[in-house]
């Protein structure tokens, strides 16, 4: 299951704000039927409300709550999350012990998960499904090269110099547009490479280490330090050109659409008739999110040294690969992003992080396993009346506020009718037809789910957006409102105690 950290779409807000986490709503046969829907025993009712609400309601339960080691934080979504990700195991591994016929839903997430489980094979492979990616690199010799593998890495995922995506236009939100955002580092902004306290130092001697280590694994020990302290100079190049956390905030600042034509005269150096042949993709117009980076790149495919980008090209990839190659790289990868960055004191048990990886590659095959299984067709109806009443209820109060005008509570009414709900999973799911997987090839086969996910993304470009789609799977633990499209997700994953019970109450579940 995928870890929900930040936006989703580009125009996507979060409606609970929790790191990750997927669970469901058990049907009747998988349900222990429940009594008991508000837990008082977290409560320090020694504690004045009056005086400190918070600690009111929460203060026995901080007291008696640490941290597990394989997590960053705890409470309700990751308690939801540790019950639901048995579930959707236990769903895996039936589906491989089926044997189901090639091509079915169950042989396509059985096969993928168990190629993930399969570590004796991961280790005797070693890197070796990465080396005809790294012979590609190494054959890079000049601009036109560099070009070529620019688009092949956005391809594949296997890194990403262009932030490439197809999204709704802003402005036209009907219409796809092909995007361009910032990219090119592998901190998590500017400011990790540019801040100079202590702690910025810290975590960039971390990772140069780890990039010195992953280097070393690939096999080039003799290069790998200097070729670290290189990789950290081209990408604080890079950084500098990128907008700060506060510019990111504003829509404005980050709309800016070019004719291809036009875009092209200001970046000379980028070929993007050519990159965007071999995105396989036609553009008249662009979105280009932050110029400043673009222009920045231009310059530096100039004048960086061939070899530095070659560097760049073969980190990007074994990092973005890591996670699906041997222990040795997995346990390099963890100690910088899971321990230095994010606190984790160990990493994620491997059972479930193949859960994550097959919901993040194949989530709607999964989903329909899942919904079969945890998911109650009344829960969804009882959940869209839910909804519904709100509305009833938020247009009343706007019927009688004071502030607004008649003509203003007008369209607020509209837009409020207007309002899209989505609950528990899609009316229509996701074709998955051009998916093939191997129990035994788990590199191969993220890479054919990343093929996949490529193709159907460039497939929406120059079409009117298709309103029915997900920006969740249905066993994600949590939801999204989309402002450009007016729409309310609540997955099937949080459709659950304690944030819904079908059993429930009203009062409980409003």
């Amino acid at each position: 299951m995928k870890i929900i950290q930040t936006i989703l779409l580009a125009s996507t807000i979060l409606i609970v704000a929790c790191q990750n986490k997927k669970t469901g709503v058990p049907q009747s046969s998988n349900l222990t039927l429940r009594t008991v829907f508000f837990d008082k025993t977290g409560m320090d009712t020694t504690v004045a409300p009056g005086d400190n609400f918070f600690l009111y309601a929460n203060g026995t339960w901080i007291k008696n709550t640490k941290i597990p080691s394989t997590q960053t934080g705890w409470g309700s979504f990751y308690t939801l999350y540790e019950e639901n990700v048995k579930n959707l195991d236990k769903i895996l591994i039936n589906a491989f012990n089926s044997h189901s016929t090639d091509g079915s839903i169950e042989q396509k997430v059985g096969d993928f998960y168990h190629s993930g489980m399969d570590t004796v094979t991961i280790e005797k492979l070693g890197i070796s499904p990465l080396k005809p990616l790294l012979n590609k690199i190494d054959s890079v010799t000049d601009i036109n090269g560099l070009m070529s593998f620019m688009a092949l890495a956005s391809r594949r995922r296997s890194g990403d110099l262009l932030g490439f995506s197809v999204d709704p236009d802003d402005k036209m939100s009907t219409q796809s547009i092909a995007n361009f955002s910032q990219a090119g580092i592998s901190l998590p902004d500017r400011s990790y490479y540019l801040d100079t306290d202590a702690k910025a130092k810290t975590i960039r001697a971390a990772y140069i280490t780890y990039v010195q280590k992953i280097f070393t694994l690939s096999g080039d020990s003799i290069h790998a330090k200097t070729d670290a302290a290189k990789l950290l100079a081209l990408e604080t190049k890079i950084a500098k050109s990128h907008s700060t956390q506060v510019a990111l905030r504003d829509p404005e600042k980050n709309y800016h659409k070019f004719l291809v034509a036009d875009f092209q005269k200001q970046t000379p150096y980028i070929n993007w008739t050519s990159l965007f042949n071999q995105l396989g993709i036609k553009p008249d117009s662009i979105l280009v999110r932050q110029p400043n980076y673009y222009k920045t790149l231009n310059a530096l495919i100039k004048t960086e040294p061939i070899a530095n980008w070659r560097l760049k090209l073969k980190f990007d990839a074994l990092n973005a690969a890591a996670p699906a190659l041997t222990k040795a790289f997995r346990d390099a990868r963890f100690e910088f992003f899971g321990k230095t960055l994010n606190g984790q004191k160990e990493p994620t048990e491997r059972w479930k992080a193949i859960v994550n990886s097959t919901d993040s590659n194949l989530g709607d095959l999964l989903g329909q396993l899942y919904t079969e299984q945890y998911f109650k067709p009344e829960a969804k109806k009882r959940m869209l009346s839910l909804v519904d009443n709100l509305q009833k209820v938020y247009e009343d109060r706007i019927k009688k506020v004071d502030w607004m005008s008649a003509e203003t509570k007008k369209k607020a009414i509209e837009k409020l009718n207007a309002f899209v709900k989505k609950i528990g999973f899609p009316n229509k799911w996701k074709n998955f037809d051009d998916v093939s997987t191997s129990p035994d090839t788990y590199y191969e086969n993220i890479q054919t789910a990343n093929k996949h996910a490529f193709n159907e993304m460039i497939n929406k470009l120059g079409k009117p957006v298709d309103k029915t789609q997900w920006g969740m799977t249905p066993p994600t633990v949590n939801a999204y409102y989309n402002p450009l499209f007016n729409e309310i997700v609540f997955p099937a994953g949080i459709l659950q105690f304690p944030f819904f019970d079908f059993n429930a109450d009203d009062a409980i579940n409003y």
